[in-house]
């Protein structure tokens, strides 16, 4: 329902046309966001299994991730129960994927999703795991915050991160957590020669920290951009997308870990 400001009554935004999995239906929204550039809602559709987006004024919806015709999975194509979901500024979504106990993340315009948290169809209470995830939340650097339901907690994901730690928690609740430490790299170090440190993995999170991402031309633009920011000392590439991610990193070097889809990670070198 959409409310103008003041009103006690409201107008229908999206569905209205009973529960289904036509395009005109919706069945058991949960979780939306409101993509401002399209003037559309994008929509957790739970009973449906997909995320859809929906144009404010339209009849119908459009479908960003899951399956049009209600299936339900765990690949990396569909979705089961979706609950939460989140929009980057680069057009990312973001899936609390409930019943799979994950994040699934889709890059802007692909059906075809990477798990960014939790581990598909493996509920559990350690810092890796999840067990039916609700809402989703990004901050100002892509961190991802996580209302982990079931385990009574809210979970923090740093950048491209798999482990959390525990935002809040009930006194019930026993978490692993991870501590943080203040990254020493300066620009000073930033004078070596990049090598690539991983094929098919991104930076892991042992010692390194998310300082954000932007859509480039090439690689070259990658380098470049990474070595104008203050502490950036290494990248995650994605070719295919153009995408570079920027990481701030202790030690050289730095952790990675497996990532799929085409992933390089890159580091500048401290000798």
């Amino acid at each position: 329902m959409k409310y103008l400001q003041g009103a006690s009554s409201g107008t229908i935004a999206a569905g209205g046309y009973g529960t289904g999995t036509n395009t005109s239906q919706l069945w058991f929204p949960f979780g939306f966001t409101l993509d401002l550039s399209t003037n559309s809602l994008i929509i957790a559709n739970y009973a449906a299994n997909n995320v859809v987006r929906w144009v404010i004024g339209a009849t119908g919806w459009t479908l960003l991730a899951g399956s049009a015709t209600g299936a339900s999975g765990s690949s990396s194509t569909l979705l089961y129960n979706p609950v939460g979901v989140a929009l980057d500024q680069y057009k990312n979504i973001y899936v609390a994927d409930a019943a799979n106990h994950r994040i699934q993340y889709f890059l802007s315009g692909q059906s075809s999703a990477t798990t960014i948290a939790g581990i598909s169809g493996s509920p559990g209470i350690s810092a890796t795991q999840l067990n039916r995830p609700y809402g989703i939340l990004l901050d100002s650097q892509l961190n991802l915050y996580v209302s982990d339901n079931s385990n009574n907690r809210v979970q923090r994901f740093s950048y491209y991160g798999t482990t959390a730690t525990t935002s809040a928690t009930s006194t019930t609740t026993t978490t692993s957590t991870t501590s943080t430490t203040t990254a020493t790299t300066t620009a000073t170090t930033r004078t070596g020669i990049w090598q690539m440190v991983g094929t098919g993995s991104v930076i892991g999170d042992t010692g390194c920290y998310g300082l954000g991402s932007n859509y480039v031309g090439n690689f070259s633009q990658c380098k470049s951009s990474c070595e104008s920011m203050t502490n950036c000392s290494a990248v995650d590439w994605l070719a295919s997308a153009l995408l570079c991610v920027y990481r701030q990193c202790t030690t050289y070097p730095p952790s990675t870990r497996p990532q799929s889809g085409g992933w390089e990670a890159w580091a500048i070198t401290t000798s």
